[in-house]
């Protein structure tokens, strides 16, 4: 039977980055790029699947000159050549022909990353050609296992000076990466208050769509149109790994918590979604598994029924799986809802004293005598 556990869900949006610094590259007069900043949203335990700014390889960059006419380039391959001294930032390069500024332009560019794979598809926005404000067009995204990263970045435009200017101080292509997906883990917290009963959560997993596009040419937070049932690709998050006391693994004692093992990529969802949330939970009393394990279920509902705590804990309706943001799906398992029938306390009933019983053999009554 299916068990909804409302009202025992919370998300919390994780926030995302800091500021670094770019290594500039690149012959003087050509068009070069600095060390891309992907924007990271924090992370403890769990295993994140995020390209970050020390792990992305490669990019592939659209740019033109003037209007969208003016092209630059057209999906032209940028990678890492190499690991500047005392960082873990890159060198990047593009192969023959190289490109050179022109005095006294506009120049705008956008990026896409990873690069050749096969679920990534472009479509440009203006009959084969960017935007003419510099945004790329339409990205349709089909997500194989919740493990693959999908980043967009879009430059500021760069105006050049005159000859002279680009001699003395020759611009660099500086990228922001977006991640344009959400990304998600889940806590569980052990709500019995007996300090003999211990949770173990296991095999945790949500049902989501699995493809959808996204127009670039809109402005953040981009919103994507899911072309897939809501339940068409199972993320799989592992165990819930004790965060409280780490040697327990993933026993979980009354009031600790456990987070999954692995954290997933999906699609953002919009308001009214629901998303299906399935986990095992075995129950022990002491060393003996009071209660097997069974598979629980629970739809996340986008509906503003689930509060977001938001920076600084103010708290407000969550309706939806924004771009770009990263969730931590809390869950607070009790003897209330976490079992299809109801647990029953452990009662007394009436307490009686038995009598003294006399010893009523005489040959046993013998007199003591005092010393």
């Amino acid at each position: 039977m299916k068990r909804y556990l409302l009202g025992i869900l919370a998300v919390i949006a994780m926030a995302s980055c800091v500021q670094e610094q770019f290594v500039p590259t690149g012959m003087s007069g050509a068009i070069s790029f600095n060390a891309p900043f992907v924007q990271s949203v924090p992370n403890r335990a769990a295993v994140d699947p995020s390209t970050t700014s020390g792990s992305i390889e490669a990019f592939d960059v659209w740019g033109f000159m003037g209007s969208n006419g003016g092209i630059v380039f057209d999906q032209k391959r940028v990678v890492r050549t190499g690991t500047a001294e005392g960082s873990d930032k890159g060198i990047w390069g593009y192969s023959a022909p190289i490109i050179y500024w022109a005095p006294n332009q506009i120049y705008r560019f956008a990026a896409l990353s990873p690069v050749d794979n096969e679920n990534i598809e472009v479509k440009l926005a203006d009959n084969g050609k960017m935007s003419n404000d510099g945004a790329l067009g339409t990205v349709t995204f089909t997500n194989p296992d919740g493990k693959l990263d999908l980043l967009y970045a879009q430059s500021e435009p760069i105006t050049t000076g005159s000859q002279e200017e680009l001699i003395a101080n020759t611009p660099v292509v500086s990228f922001v990466f977006q991640h344009l997906l959400t990304k998600v883990k889940f806590t569980f917290k052990n709500g019995f208050p007996s300090e003999y009963n211990s949770l173990k959560v296991t095999n945790i997993r949500m049902k989501v769509p699995n493809a959808g596009s996204v127009d670039l040419t809109q402005s953040r937070p981009y919103q994507w149109e899911v072309s897939s049932a809501y339940d068409a690709l199972t993320l799989s998050f592992g165990d819930a790994v004790n965060t409280t006391f780490s040697s327990k693994g993933i026993l979980l004692g009354s009031g600790e918590v456990g987070e999954s093992e692995f954290e997933c990529l999906t699609l953002p969802v919009k308001e009214g979604a629901k998303l299906l949330i399935e986990f095992d939970v075995e129950l022990y009393q002491g060393s003996e598994v009071a209660i097997p394990k069974i598979t629980r279920t629970a739809e996340l509902i986008f509906d503003g029924s689930i509060n977001k705590i938001e920076t600084g804990g103010r708290q407000s309706p969550l309706t939806a799986l924004e771009q770009g943001k990263g969730y931590r799906i809390n869950a607070i398992l009790t003897g209330e809802n976490v079992f299809d029938d109801k647990l029953l306390e452990i009662k007394f009933g009436l307490i009686t004293v038995g009598e003294w019983e006399d010893n009523e053999n005489p040959e046993q009554n013998e007199n003591v005598e005092l010393q």
